[in-house]
């Protein structure tokens, strides 16, 4: 555990195996992580504690059945999985406030799909009704909802384009809006929540792989190429800055209050003020190691 103020190592938190994901709750709050091909533990930030484990489906040979994203909102919480030389992809939906998982769904893909090119990244809708699985091989992202019966499916799926390689939702004044990444066209598109119709897409200039949203959904960050953020406004859809941070970067993250974004190369860690990156700044030295 590292303190995100000053960059300090504080704890450290024997997961008994290796952890593939970490996922954060948007008021920092809690944290999940997964135990590569054996199970998603959840954990108090504050104190350590563990608060739930759900363990893979029993007789899962690791890497057969395993998790590629999570997600913890204030309404909730979700997990998506693949299932090795299998067309079929699976959900698991869980309550915030007890963490309990209260329902499980999987739906076809149609296919097996090539290594590397399974559906991968997670979002959820802020009343938590609604689920959002983007598709890289397909260029599209699914959109699952319940029923009156409290059961979850397919509903819809969404072209995006040539891939969609991470999906996120920010609620802005014009309602909530899906951005998805899609690193082969080197967009982003943007997705009107209400209708599920694509309205727009934003040229990044290179690969757009990671992407997330502030907490008060003004902002996302697109992690471009593993050496650049770009700044989009959500209010017009419009880059507003980008910042260099280097070229083997993998994944980003933004703060609770949304004042810093982290991101996480082969070995470390660094964080940038967002307000850097909006004002466009190209000189990656004020990254703070983390």
């Amino acid at each position: 555990m590292v303190d995100a103020a000053s960059g300090e190592l504080i704890a450290y938190v024997d997961l008994l195996g290796m952890a593939s994901l970490v996922a954060f709750s948007s008021d920092g709050s809690q944290y999940a992580v997964a135990r590569a091909g054996e199970a998603m533990i959840i954990f108090d930030s504050a104190t350590g504690r563990q608060i739930a484990q759900y363990a893979y489906p029993p007789g899962n040979v690791t890497g057969a059945f395993d998790m590629t994203d999570m997600t913890i909102s204030p309404s909730g919480w979700a997990a998506v999985f693949r299932e090795k030389d299998s067309p079929t992809v699976s959900i698991w939906y869980g309550d915030t406030s007890s963490m309990a998982r209260t329902l499980e769904a999987s739906f076809d893909i149609g296919q097996p799909p090539a290594v590397g090119r399974y559906p991968t990244r997670i979002a959820l809708s802020a009343d938590g009704r609604s689920v959002y699985v983007s598709d890289q091989a397909t260029g599209t992202v699914r959109v699952l909802a319940f029923d009156h019966e409290n059961r979850l499916s397919v509903v819809t799926t969404i072209a995006v384009g040539d891939s969609a390689d991470d999906v996120v939702v920010a609620s802005t004044a014009s309602g909530e809006r899906l951005y998805v990444s899609d690193s082969a066209a080197g967009v982003v598109a943007v997705i009107d929540a209400s209708t599920n119709t694509v309205i727009g897409s934003i040229s990044v200039g290179g690969p757009a792989h990671r992407i997330v949203s502030a907490p008060d959904g003004r902002y996302v960050y697109v992690l471009v190429g593993g050496s650049t953020i770009v700044a989009i406004d959500t209010e017009n859809s419009t880059e507003v800055g980008r910042y260099n941070v280097g070229s083997t970067n993998r994944d980003i993250a933004v703060s609770p209050d949304g004042s810093h974004v982290y991101i996480s190369d082969q070995g470390n860690s660094h964080s940038v003020e967002t307000a850097t990156i909006r004002a466009g700044s190209a000189d990656a030295g004020a990254a703070q190691s983390a």
